[in-house]
């Protein structure tokens, strides 16, 4: 695979991934996606986690895969006859295990440190998986799982809390294995070819879709009642800003897997610009913010502080956003809705005012 100097390398000039340093560890993972993002190594960058000291790979977890028909090498005319396994995609938060001070752990993307890693770490407990999840790890490999339950709501609803193991993943080669002990195997799979699998997924409901593992690559099909619930399937006649909003809730590759050729490049477009712009607002954010904690007495109580904080940001446009980094919360959310409203007053009217015929 690589080492940790050659991720670093990898990261120059592109803003949209961050890097964690915690515990003597180093978590590379993407914060908004931009349509080159996950090229060359940067396709593992998905919560990727080193050994700072060693700069080895700790953990690895899924690389990035696309949607048929979304990229050239998943176009249905390249990949259709193509016979591969074929397992159902669950609508959850993926979850990778791996070593921390000496304690097997489930993480996610953001690290094992977040709600969701926590509570499928207790789960792998209490599902007696956690020998199993340490052997994986300790023998060079880094077992992946979906978190699914009532309390992690993607869009499909699971009354149950469960982890599904998809797969492990060698940390040397990158290869995929099925490693864990078939006893925890509840995710089975059927070998179809592309096109089978295309025809089944369009009448497919109440699942979100199927990925498909081929010899060399692997690829996700989603059906139109999955992508009705994200309400991406009818985003091309609605207000430019509706499209826009798709791109911040992370949805745009799906529109633009269903998408005519015709409309992709200026989805694309968009994709790249609201990418630009989320992170263009985390600077903004974060030097206005340094800039204000100058204004805050060091001696007073927190209330004090607080408040001399607050009446110096009042007059910033930003000061939501401002006021959410210093309580210590993410800001994604209040930046998606900025962006929202300032697409909403820059874009009302219809992006694909008319649509031309099919050919």
């Amino acid at each position: 695979m690589f080492t940790l100097d050659e991720a670093l390398k990898a990261l120059d000039g592109r803003e949209e991934f961050a890097v964690k340093r915690r515990d003597g560890l180093v978590i590379i993972n993407y914060l908004v996606v931009l349509p080159d993002s996950f090229e060359g190594i940067r396709e593992n960058f998905r919560g990727i986690t080193f050994s700072e000291a060693t700069g080895e790979i700790v953990s690895l977890p899924l690389d990035k895969f696309y949607n048929v028909n979304q990229k050239e090498h998943t176009q249905l005319h390249r990949i259709g006859k193509m016979t591969g396994l074929v397992f159902e995609k669950f609508d959850g938060t993926m979850i990778h295990g791996l070593e921390v001070n000496g304690d097997v752990v489930l993480a996610s993307r953001m690290g094992w440190d977040t709600e969701q890693a926590a509570l499928a770490t207790k789960l792998m407990k209490r599902l007696g998986m956690q020998d199993e999840v340490a052997r994986e790890v300790r023998e060079g490999r880094t077992p992946i799982f979906e978190y699914v339950g009532p309390n992690n709501p993607v869009v499909l609803h699971y009354p149950k809390e469960d982890l599904v193991y998809l797969w492990s993943r060698d940390r040397k080669t990158g290869k995929y294995t099925r490693g864990l002990d078939e006893r925890f195997h509840r995710h089975s799979a059927r070998t179809m070819t592309v096109e089978e699998v295309m025809n089944e997924v369009q009448t497919l409901e109440e699942k979100e879709g199927y990925v498909i593992v081929l010899p060399d690559l692997w690829a996700k099909a989603k059906g139109p009642w999955y992508l009705d619930r994200h309400r991406a399937f009818d985003m091309l006649m609605k207000p430019a800003y509706r499209l826009y909003e798709v791109a911040l809730q992370g949805k745009m590759d799906d529109l633009i897997a269903q998408s005519a050729d015709l409309y992709k490049p200026k989805l694309e477009e968009i994709l790249y610009e609201v990418g630009k712009d989320q992170l263009r607002l985390h600077r903004e954010l974060k030097m206005e913010y340094d800039s204000l904690l100058r204004v805050v007495p060091g001696g007073a109580s927190d209330h004090e502080r607080r408040k001399t904080f607050a009446l110096a940001a009042k007059s910033n446009p930003h000061f939501g956003g401002l006021m959410t980094m210093y309580a210590g919360r993410p800001v994604d959310d209040w930046i998606s809705t900025w962006l929202f409203d300032y697409y909403k007053g820059k874009y009302p009217g219809r992006l694909f005012s008319v649509m031309p015929d099919e050919p």
